[in-house]
């Protein structure tokens, strides 16, 4: 006869289920890079708002992250970023208006969406900025709904990916 309780096992086999209804919900995919499970270390199950905030444990409260976006999210890491970089090759007074795109246009078109958007400089010990992808496709998904860039092409439909 076994020592384990039937009642744990019937528990985790619950744990389990849940968070394979979530990762089927969200496509198997991270909710913030958009990743798919084949390309991750892992998803994780993510409280939207936390439990320990008086966040529950309902579905609508759960989501898929990658490893890197939740280690991110909990200040232990970088979510997974778009480099820039310069060529190398322009001038001083175009290489001021790159710099200037990156770190102020870009950030300000995503507050006029509604998007937190801030680019890091020099992550990797490289001279190069990083723009986190969760973060470019909220931004892309923005200004194509709201149609606030006239003839703004969305640059992928997600729901096709």
């Amino acid at each position: 006869m076994s020592s384990k309780d039937p009642k744990q096992n019937s528990a985790d086999d619950d744990r389990i289920d849940f968070k394979q209804a979530v990762f089927a919900r969200d496509r198997n995919r991270c909710n913030n890079c958009n990743r798919d499970v084949g390309s991750v270390i892992a998803l994780d199950p993510d409280h939207t708002v936390p439990r320990g905030v008086g966040g529950s444990n309902r579905m609508s409260n759960v989501g898929a992250l990658c490893r890197r976006c939740h280690d991110a999210k909990h200040g232990d890491g970088t979510a997974p970023c778009a480099q820039v970089v310069s060529s190398g090759r322009m001038t001083d007074d175009e290489f001021l208006w790159f710099k200037h795109l990156v770190d102020e246009m870009l950030p300000a078109l995503a507050r006029k969406c509604g998007v937190n958007l801030q680019s890091y400089y020099s992550l990797d010990d490289t001279d190069a900025w990083f723009l986190p992808i969760g973060d470019l496709y909220l931004l892309d998904e923005q200004l194509n709904k709201n149609n606030s860039v006239n003839g703004y092409s969305r640059l992928r439909n997600r729901e096709q990916e």
